[in-house]
């Protein structure tokens, strides 16, 4: 098992996050991701407005797509290794993502998400394993740069008008 604190499942507002759209949760989510494990984002609007970093596997799980995560503008995500899971999160955009492992030891998976943006088109890059599964994407589409292994099942763009891919291995995109 790839989530530490032993299988239990940590409610982030437990760990200090703030539901509230307005409060940054930047450091909270830092921690969090710093440490690893598998953790709840209830109902909520959680704003972040700075860069993720994340060195450990983390899985967030949200209530049924009523979890609401808030990026600002020009936030990354940087994966240094392990697997960064999100899965029933409904995201207000979602940041670019790169991949800082020369040993090929960073994932991103995202399911059962929704991901809201304005004509948005954030770059993956330098990510080995990346899954994308049972995600609608209204106004929204992802730029694929210098990754591996990308997988795609049931993924939805509505009101965008093309895909980027550029130097991707070992791919599947399934409707």
């Amino acid at each position: 098992n790839d989530f530490k604190n032993n299988g239990n499942i940590l409610n982030i507002i437990d760990l200090g996050a703030i539901p509230d759209g307005i409060t940054d949760n930047t450091e909270n989510f830092n921690k969090i991701i710093n440490s690893g494990g598998l953790y709840f984002i209830p109902e909520g609007n959680f704003y972040i407005s700075g860069t993720l970093f994340s060195s450990r596997s983390t899985k967030f799980i949200g209530e049924n797509k009523k979890s609401l995560i808030t990026f600002g503008s020009s936030v990354y995500i940087t994966l240094n290794s392990g697997i960064l899971d999100f899965d029933g999160i409904t995201f207000n955009s979602f940041p670019g993502i790169n991949g800082i492992s020369p040993n090929q030891t960073c994932s991103i998976y995202i399911r059962n998400c929704d991901i809201y943006g304005n004509n948005e088109q954030p770059m993956i890059t330098n990510v080995y394993n990346i899954l994308i599964e049972n995600v609608n994407m209204y106004r929204y589409s992802f730029f694929f740069n210098l990754t591996e292994n990308v997988y795609m099942n049931n993924v939805y763009v509505l009101s965008y008008t093309s895909y980027n891919y550029n130097r991707i291995t070992g791919s599947s995109i399934n409707d």
